[in-house]
């Protein structure tokens, strides 16, 4: 956002504010803002803009303006007001360590709610500002037209409808959740793949499993065979206990040992 970084017009050329973006007059054909925002400083030229984001986000047209050092305020608000704004937000230095702004009504009595909070200044907004009706493009009206009476529509046509509504889809979850869109609803639900519902489901099913796993790696391993010195040695003093009888029940008779061996002779002796 370039707003600063534009030149600033002083008040004795009929304005005594900062070019806004977007900005209109009286003599302009361009529909008013709804709401002005007058940022009294650079400092919190960012916090103004998060405050415009929001109002943008419920539906009204707002802008962001820098009025030069030595304009009274009282002159800010009349001018706006008489380039159509309904309400002007004043941001000084402090408001952005409370959260909060100084909210002025222009029409219907000027009401000047000063440090109130942000949410409860955007509430008392839209209480007394309805937002604006969004009209259809003419060639959206003339294609839905076609598909209530049943006529075909090429692909081009219905691809036309398809980002239309994609657009719009897109600008109600900034409406509802701002920055924070759920991962399963940020892409639209063309396709099975993209039914917001089925990746709800998937995701639901892969946490499972991930928690799943979790657990497991939380269970400790089960203790390795622990061979100590005084186990090995029972098993050695087993088997020396019962080496001798094995052994010996191996041992052959002498006698039978030369007769096979004389036996072994003869069968391998030659004529």
């Amino acid at each position: 956002m370039e707003a600063l970084s534009r030149k600033l017009y002083a008040y004795g050329q009929h304005s005594g504010l900062s070019e806004n973006r977007g900005g209109m007059d009286s003599l302009s054909g361009d529909k008013p803002n709804d709401i002005e925002i007058v940022c009294m400083s650079e400092v919190v030229q960012s916090y103004a803009e998060g405050i415009e984001r929001r109002i943008h986000r419920m539906g009204y047209k707002v802008d962001l303006l820098f009025p030069t050092v030595n304009v009274p305020l009282h002159h800010v608000f009349t001018n706006i007001a008489r380039r159509g704004a309904k309400f002007a937000i004043v941001v000084l230095p402090h408001h952005e360590m409370i959260l909060s702004f100084n909210l002025v009504q222009l029409v219907g009595g000027n009401t000047e709610l000063n440090n109130i909070s942000i949410d409860q200044g955007l509430e008392y907004i839209s209480v007394r500002l309805p937002k604006p009706k969004r009209e259809l493009p003419k060639d959206i009206v003339t294609k839905l037209a076609y598909l209530k009476l049943g006529k075909p529509l090429t692909i081009k046509e219905i691809d036309v409808l398809i980002r239309f509504i994609v657009g719009r889809r897109e600008n109600s979850l900034q409406q509802e959740y701002g920055e924070n869109v759920p991962r399963h609803l940020q892409n639209p639900p063309i396709g099975p793949d993209f039914d917001p519902e089925l990746k709800a489901t998937k995701e639901t099913i892969k946490r499972g499993v991930m928690e799943i796993f979790d657990i497991a790696k939380q269970i400790p391993d089960p203790p390795a065979a622990n061979i100590t010195d005084q186990a090995l040695k029972n098993v050695i003093d087993s088997l020396n206990a019962a080496g001798p009888n094995f052994l010996q029940s191996l041992r052959a008779k002498p006698g039978q040992q030369s007769q096979s061996s004389t036996i072994n002779d003869d069968m391998f002796s030659r004529r």
